[in-house]
């Protein structure tokens, strides 16, 4: 969690929710990864900028967490940050609430594109970022032991995420599919998971080829194949004729 939020847009302690709203989307601007592909620090900037934002537009969910990780701490554990929440955005990994934020009014469209790989971020468990790792190194089998050891209290909407990630690298789009399921029935808003479902479903289609997609065969195939076949069996009954009688199979 930042400390800062407001230095980190850039505006004064205290400014007025329009001022908050134009800086942020000056940010944006700036660092949003879809408008600077080439800049790999961009996601990490934009992460930053997403829950800066955030925590000046929902201060008492911020104000709870800091609650909860007190809690965790003195219990001997690290922060962990639930992202079960709804109408969420997604910028390498970070979820944050944006209540309906509109996107188009910042970039001038309305069907922004997002990175679906996972990035760790801060507050997440060990075995979590172990298990992100695995999959940014394409070490599918190891994400996917490392999930599975992870105990039911650490399987929010950013677990199933993650392993519908592992499974889709691994192959398995079915499992693959299940998770991001999950995943999107438990964060509903977010519109990165609901592109990663987009991504599975074609890779899927892909590998299926025409005869999931509703390939069409034509009827005269089966009639070709029926005559050559029946001619073939003819010539072949010939033959045998003229070996075993001395004339042949009459036509």
């Amino acid at each position: 969690m930042i400390d800062d939020p407001y230095r980190v847009l850039g505006i004064p302690s205290g400014a007025s929710p329009e001022e908050i709203k134009k800086a942020y989307r000056k940010k944006a601007k700036e660092y949003h990864p879809d408008l600077h592909p080439n800049d790999p620090n961009a996601a990490q900037k934009m992460n930053e900028i997403n829950e800066a934002y955030d925590m000046l537009q929902h201060p008492e969910k911020y104000k709870a967490r800091r609650e909860q990780d007190a809690t965790r701490r003195e219990a001997g554990g690290g922060p962990y940050k639930n992202t079960q929440n709804s109408g969420n955005q997604n910028y390498g990994g970070w979820t944050s609430d944006f209540g309906g934020f509109d996107f188009e009014d910042i970039f001038g469209f309305g069907s922004a594109r997002f990175d679906t790989m996972p990035y760790p971020q801060a507050g997440d468990p060990p075995a979590l970022a172990q298990a992100i790792r695995a999959v940014q190194e394409r070490r599918f089998t190891d994400a996917v032991n490392i999930l599975s050891a992870m105990t039911s209290s650490y399987r929010n909407d950013r677990w199933y995420y993650v392993s519908a990630a592992a499974y889709k690298g691994s192959g398995e789009l079915s499992r693959a599919q299940d998770m991001i399921e999950r995943a999107i029935q438990m964060n509903t808003g977010n519109q990165m998971y609901k592109q990663f479902r987009q991504e599975i479903l074609q890779q899927a289609r892909s590998e299926t080829g025409a005869y999931n997609s509703g390939g069409s065969v034509s009827p005269y195939g089966f009639f070709w194949k029926l005559m050559a076949g029946m001619m073939i069996f003819r010539l072949a009954m010939g033959f045998l004729q003229l070996l075993l009688f001395g004339h042949p199979y009459g036509f």
